[in-house]
This record gives C-alpha cells, sequence and structure tokens, in this order.
C-alpha cells in the first residue's frame, strides 16, 4: 500500500489560481485576497514545518504554538530571513482571517504569493527540494 501525504504547496497553487479569477459580480474580490492570503500562508507554513520534521527533532504539538516554533528552528538553520517573512505571513494571514475592519488590497494576495514563493525557494536552497 502507497501512502500519499497532501503536498502543502498545493495551497500555493490554489492561490495563484484564485488570484487569477475573474469572480463572477455575486462575489466579493476582498474575499478572494482574503483567502490566497490564508492559503499562501498556510502553505510555507506546512512547507517548513514539513521540511523541518524530516531533518530535525522537530515534534510538533498541531496547536498555535507550532507557528514560532518553526520560525525559531527557521532561525537556528541560518533561514533568519525566511522566519522573518513567514512571521509577516502570518501577520498577513492574521488581518485577513480576523480584521475585517482592515482593507485587504489584491496588492496584499500578490505580496503575500511572492513572499510565500521566496520563502520556499530560500528553504529549498538550504537542503534540497521536498516537492514530489
Amino acid at each position: 500500500m502507497i501512502l500519499r501525504m497532501f503536498t502543502p504547496l498545493s495551497f500555493l497553487d490554489l492561490a495563484e489560481y484564485l488570484y487569477g479569477l475573474s469572480p463572477p459580480p455575486n462575489i466579493n474580490r476582498e474575499a478572494i485576497w482574503r483567502t490566497v492570503i490564508h492559503n499562501t500562508y498556510y502553505s510555507v507554513f506546512l512547507y517548513a514545518r514539513e521540511f523541518l520534521k524530516q531533518r530535525t527533532s522537530l515534534n510538533t504539538t498541531y496547536s498555535s504554538r507550532d507557528h514560532s516554533i518553526i520560525r525559531d528552528l527557521l532561525v537556528r538553520r541560518g533561514l533568519i530571513t525566511a522566519a522573518n517573512i513567514l512571521k509577516y505571513l502570518r501577520d498577513m494571514r492574521n488581518d485577513a482571517d480576523y480584521d475585517l475592519a482592515k482593507d485587504i488590497t489584491e496588492d496584499n494576495a500578490l505580496d503575500a504569493i511572492n513572499y510565500a514563493k521566496k520563502v520556499v525557494n530560500m528553504i529549498r536552497e538550504s537542503n534540497g527540494d521536498m516537492r514530489p
């Protein structure tokens, strides 16, 4: 039996797909931008988590604590910029998910996609590619 694990970068693929859509009039475009930001953050967070699980003794808690644990481990591996961008993406995701008064724009969504790709590339360059 072959086990298949979901690939976190599929969330980034979905975010890029959603970003490129021209929604019908009944779909609020800001809802798309918020969803894009949400998916880009979780794509790179889960990618980093799986990368670190394969290369360290990371014991995930599957709780909110994992977000800072992952960033701390990235810093210890010398990926300080990646950790800082991951923190920024989480802040963006928190705004997109929880702050309904904050204006989320198409530019914010595109920034999230570009930052996510940057972190993925930094991780890949540090120790190989995890994408199947």
